[in-house]
This record gives structure tokens, C-alpha cells and sequence, in this order.
């Protein structure tokens, strides 16, 4: 049996709301999580590997989840 496994990229300002979502979506096997504190470091990943869905703080000071996925949308180097 074929079992595709999804990446699933969480960006939180917020280190332990972070690893709670973490823990949460990581206990499903066909699912690969990846954590992130930077914008830098979620850009640069998704560079080189695909994300399935991107799990953000919709309120995060550093970068609201609304001008976050705008950006990644518009980012024309990948």
C-alpha cells in the first residue's frame, strides 16, 4: 500500500504554541512536521522541499498570517 506523506510547516511566533501544534499534528504517521521560527528558515525550505500546508499565528507580530501567505504566493524564486 502506497502512503503519501504530507509536509505540514508551522510557523509560530510563540516556541511552545508552536510545539504543542507539533505534537498534535506529528502523532499521525503520514504526516511530516516541520517547525520554523523564522520566515527566513520557512522561505529557505520551501525552496528545496514542498509544503503541504502551512499552519501560521494569524496574529503574529513579526508576520501576520494574511501578508505571510501573500508573500510566499508572490515569491517568484521557486
Amino acid at each position: 500500500m502506497n502512503q503519501t506523506v504530507r509536509v505540514i510547516a508551522i510557523f509560530a511566533a510563540n516556541s511552545a504554541l508552536s510545539s504543542i501544534l507539533a505534537m498534535v499534528v506529528g502523532g499521525d504517521t503520514r504526516l511530516r512536521v516541520r517547525q520554523f521560527d523564522s520566515v527566513h528558515g520557512l522561505r529557505a525550505y520551501m525552496r528545496v522541499a514542498p509544503v503541504d500546508v502551512l499552519v501560521c499565528d494569524f496574529d503574529s507580530e513579526s508576520a501576520p498570517a494574511g501578508d505571510l501567505v501573500y508573500d510566499l504566493r508572490r515569491d517568484e524564486s521557486r
